[in-house]
């Protein structure tokens, strides 16, 4: 029942636009750095009927502004290993929030030392094995203006 709502949640969305809600996987560093976690995001945000898409793999903050600037997402979500993140995180969110303010930004993974700062620089949610998948999935459709 709870994904079928978030289902036709994004539906009526999709409805009234010209498109569905699109997802960036914004991915980040080597294929072996990014693609075990851009697989599980995929999956995770499949479940709620979102179009996501994968972006090639850029290695400057410059090169994703530029990503995603082309897909114009509602949501980004960035993808990379944990000893990646710190490299860009807080500048690519500071970054984009300033340009793309109503983007939603969700990261791959759990980096528990780096959650506050990640969070204190605009991620708004984070995608992971432990993550209740209704409430979060919810949380990035409300927040992102689809429900």
């Amino acid at each position: 029942e709870a994904f079928e709502f978030l289902r036709l949640a994004v539906e009526r969305y999709s409805g009234k636009q010209e498109y569905p809600p699109k997802v960036l996987l914004l991915n980040f560093g080597e294929l072996s750095e990014y693609k075990p976690r851009a697989d599980f995001a995929r999956g995770f945000l499949e479940v709620a009927g979102l179009q996501v898409t994968d972006s090639a793999a850029v290695t400057s903050v410059e090169n994703s502004i530029g990503e995603i600037a082309e897909s114009q997402p509602k949501i980004v979500v960035f993808c990379a290993s944990d000893e990646r993140y710190p490299d860009f995180v807080a500048e690519l969110t500071t970054s984009l929030k300033a340009q793309h303010p109503a983007t939603v930004i969700a990261l791959a993974g759990y980096p528990q030392e780096h959650i506050e700062s990640f969070s204190a620089a605009g991620v708004d949610e984070f995608i992971h094995i432990r993550s209740n998948i209704v409430a979060t999935l919810r949380s990035l459709l409300e927040k992102s203006g689809i429900i």
